[in-house]
């Protein structure tokens, strides 16, 4: 058997930010794993059947290549381009609302459960619409970072889990923020089916919880004439939860 060539059909179409969207590259020679590179934020792969799919975040023109593997080696790389076309700003239904008070750092994800804070499930993306408030007025803050982290406790090192993918979206008082966070981590310390009482739990889907802290950080340019360019922020921990399916 020699390597794989990948038959890849170049008239890719169009796509919108957030629409959902898939491609099946195809090769020949029986392929047992692909590397596909330059694909939009918020769009993956499976490294085995070669799947594309997902809902991209930016707008813009990828160029995306692809490499398919067998026992016999690699196949040349194939190429091929994807336009985003931007969309209009409604964030999808997933996007997660969370407001961060500048004068007490404190978060509220609104129509976030009491019990379990911010629920992100795992192998799933998830968009965390921010909008920063000050003196009850929303603040329109020129970032050049942004950032999210998430631990069982306090205890640890750092960052089980991590975002920093971001995009600002309005001026003013209609300011506000998507930061991407792709929940895949698998060795998060998950404790066991989740309770019939919350609302993770399903009467036909069993899932299991890790729950713990979550931060968003910031970098702003500094509007002042003295101190550093960059002014660093960070909020007070909030409640967090990350949701698991068992089979």
């Amino acid at each position: 058997m020699a390597a794989p060539v990948i038959l890849l059909d170049q008239s890719i179409p169009d796509f919108f930010q957030w629409e959902a969207w898939q491609i099946a590259p195809g090769a020949s020679n029986d392929p047992t794993a692909w590397s596909i590179t330059g694909l939009p934020s918020g769009v993956t792969f499976d490294a085995v059947t070669g799947r594309i799919s997902g809902a991209a975040i930016f707008p813009g023109l990828f160029q995306v290549r692809v490499v398919a593997s067998n026992s016999d080696g690699p196949s040349d790389p194939a190429f091929f381009a994807v336009e985003i076309r931007r969309s209009a700003a409604t964030p999808p239904s997933t996007a997660l609302d969370v407001r961060i008070d500048l004068d007490t750092l404190a978060v509220t994800v609104v129509g976030g459960d009491a019990k379990l804070g911010a629920l992100l499930k795992l192998a799933s993306d998830r968009i965390l619409q921010i909008t920063f408030v000050r003196g009850g007025v929303v603040a329109d803050l020129a970032l050049t970072a942004m950032g999210f982290g998430f631990k069982a406790d306090e205890t640890q090192p750092g960052p089980l889990l991590s975002g920093t993918t971001w995009r600002k979206y309005g001026t003013g008082t209609s300011a506000f923020y998507r930061l991407y966070v792709q929940v895949a981590n698998d060795a998060l310390p998950f404790d066991g089916p989740a309770d019939d009482s919350t609302p993770a739990a399903d009467a036909l889907t069993r899932s299991e919880l890790c729950e713990g802290i979550a931060e968003i950080t910031w970098a702003e340019i500094n509007p002042f004439a003295v101190g550093p360019s960059s002014l660093a922020g960070k909020s007070l921990n909030f409640l967090a939860t990350i949701e698991r399916n068992l089979p």
